[in-house]
């Protein structure tokens, strides 16, 4: 049930409040090094689910779904009443779920199975196509790429891009990496590795035909957060959770998982592009080895507003994060609530996404799992990490020529510093 839905209808009420939920999970990532998201999560998420829910009225007022509250710019005077109100009916339909599966019999399995048939059209592939699915060993690919590895130049940082997947966008994806060949590997030769959930046989020759680059291919599985588990439906359509499941799976493989991968175990940064993102001009000079001249952490596109009722309430969570554990964010107060880093072609150091810092920052964030519930995305969650642990000058702008969506930018003009990025003229 979408939040603005399960506002008005008033459901349950907790009995813990937000903010017990919010400083307990904070003080947990502080003490505890988190292994992995999906296990260790502590006592505190088993007594809220097995919290008794009683009956209470909720009052809707300025036709938002919470009441209004003033939240200052300063980090010592946070309020959580916005976060509490637009959270606790999501949390409370976790405890309902779980009192009614004891019910009925609906297993975990049973409950995921159920949300992939209703929602996730994205990982599907036709039931006549099944038979003809590629069969990827990863130990084999990843033994591939760990001896071409060992042939790397010694000038140049280990690197690679990376795409993630599925069989009916191998034609977009196809066209992505012939600009890529044409563009910039047809002189930088970087080895391009494609993450996948499902992926035909005739998918991965055409991808493999199509392209002069060192391809490597990668299976990967997405399943739903503790948290997800916990709730009968997930919103299929909201103001801001109107994307598939699929998406929202690549949203936390983006954000996490990738970071966790074995095959990028060994390399210093990693470019990310999306499989519909196309470059359009030449490259000439090789990003990687200027991420490591400047010793940057990160590149993105361009900067852009996001909705701000998509991103208030994760902003919020950051504050309350930062303040629990007195981390003195680098550019935090800077950046306006709805600012993000577009990051469809991304470049990052992996040393800062898979350090411990980043690690129990995301941990936490996922918690919640608003990822799937409000579609907090992967763009916002990384701006605002990097606004937290990484100084400003060590993130630049990535200016290329490229077109995305509906948005291209181009270095062929004069003025605008020989750089300018805008919408796509129909």
């Amino acid at each position: 049930m979408p939040i603005d839905d399960a506002l008005q209808h008033g459901h349950h009420a907790i009995n813990h409040t937000l903010e017990d939920l919010i400083l307990n999970r904070a003080s947990r990532h502080q003490s505890n090094d988190h292994g992995s998201v999906e296990g260790k999560h502590g006592r505190h998420r088993e007594r809220l689910l097995n919290t008794k829910l009683p009956r209470a009225n909720r009052e809707r007022k300025n036709n938002k779904g919470y009441n209004k509250t003033t939240i200052t710019s300063e980090a010592d005077k946070v309020d959580l009443n916005i976060v509490r109100e637009d959270l606790k009916s999501d949390l409370s339909q976790a405890a309902a779920e779980r009192k009614r599966r004891s019910t009925d019999g609906v297993d975990d399995d049973q409950l995921q199975n159920r949300a992939n048939m209703e929602n996730d059209s994205v990982e599907a592939i036709d039931e006549k196509d099944t038979t003809a699915e590629a069969e990827v060993d990863n130990k084999k690919e990843l033994l591939r790429f760990e001896k071409m590895l060992h042939t790397w130049p010694k000038d140049r940082p280990k690197s690679a891009i990376y795409y993630l997947t599925y069989s009916k966008r191998v034609p977009a994806l196809v066209e992505s990496i012939k600009t890529v060949d044409k563009y910039f590997n047809s002189e930088f030769s970087y080895p391009i590795i494609i993450f996948f959930n499902e992926l035909l046989a005739s998918d991965m020759e055409n991808i493999r035909q199509s392209t002069e680059s060192e391809i490597y291919f990668q299976k990967v599985s997405f399943r739903f957060s503790h948290i997800v588990q916990r709730f009968e439906r997930v919103p299929t359509f909201s103001e801001c959770a109107n994307y598939t499941i699929g998406y929202r799976h690549a949203v936390r493989f983006h954000s996490y998982f990738v970071y966790k991968q074995a095959i990028l175990k060994y390399l210093k940064y990693v470019w990310r592009i999306d499989d519909d993102a196309i470059l359009t001009e030449k490259i000439n000079n090789d990003p990687f080895t200027d991420m490591s001249n400047k010793n940057l952490t990160y590149k993105f596109l361009y900067k852009a507003r996001g909705k701000y009722k998509c991103l208030v309430n994760l902003k919020r969570l950051v504050d309350t994060y930062v303040q629990k554990l007195d981390i003195k964010p680098t550019f935090l107060r800077q950046l306006h609530v709805s600012d993000i880093f577009v990051n469809s072609l991304e470049i990052s150091a992996t040393s800062f996404w898979t350090g411990s810092e980043y690690q129990k920052f995301f941990s936490n964030l996922d918690d919640y799992g608003m990822i799937y519930h409000a579609s907090w995305s992967d763009a916002g969650i990384k701006t605002l990490a990097l606004s937290v642990f990484v100084n400003e000058q060590r993130i630049e702008q990535l200016k290329i020529g490229f077109k995305h969506g509906d948005r291209k930018c181009t270095t062929s003009i004069s003025g605008y510093g020989g750089y300018l990025c805008s919408p796509v003229k129909n």
